[in-house]
């Protein structure tokens, strides 16, 4: 086996080249990979063991907790119910009307910068006209109708 030089520390590496990874100069500086000992894999395992149980007794002791704030709060669930679903009833209907709300607000605002638009245009196309010629028979009509509804007081006999 051709052994490799390793490059001193800040000379210039290609990506190309193996041994430009720290692990690659190890194994290449020892000249193998790197034996583990039976002491080693036995503190390795103890410690695994001590985290993980320790984790394990963690999770188990926050899902008992769990289970009993759920057993505690179920009958209060139960008779709170009623009230709870009414506000959560208080609670969609403010936020429905609340939505028709902006609905009709943002339909208002529409109709305002329509009604501009359409009068400046009447200034240009005559729609101006047209809806005063409108308005004077609309009011005709209506004077009309008043005089046809409004009893003649001469007409009514007392007696």
């Amino acid at each position: 086996m051709k052994k490799r030089k390793i490059p001193e520390p800040g000379t210039y590496l290609s990506m190309a080249d193996p041994s430009h990874h720290p692990k690659q100069q190890q194994l290449l500086s020892t000249g193998g990979p790197h034996q583990v000992s039976g002491r080693s894999w036995l503190y390795a395992s103890v410690a695994g063991l001590a985290t993980g149980g320790l984790l394990l007794c963690m999770s188990g002791f926050s899902f008992l907790a769990s289970l009993t704030l759920l057993l505690i709060t179920a009958p209060l669930l139960l008779i709170f119910s009623p009230l709870i679903f009414g506000a959560a009833l208080v609670l969609a209907g403010a936020t429905a009307s609340f939505g028709v709300a902006t609905m009709a607000g943002l339909a208002g605002i529409v109709m305002i910068v329509w009604m501009v638009r359409s009068v400046f245009r009447g200034r240009e196309d005559g729609i101006g006209e047209k809806v005063q010629e409108n308005g004077q028979e609309w009011a005709g009509y209506l004077q009309q109708k008043v005089q046809e509804n409004v009893p003649i007081e001469n007409s009514v006999e007392t007696g």
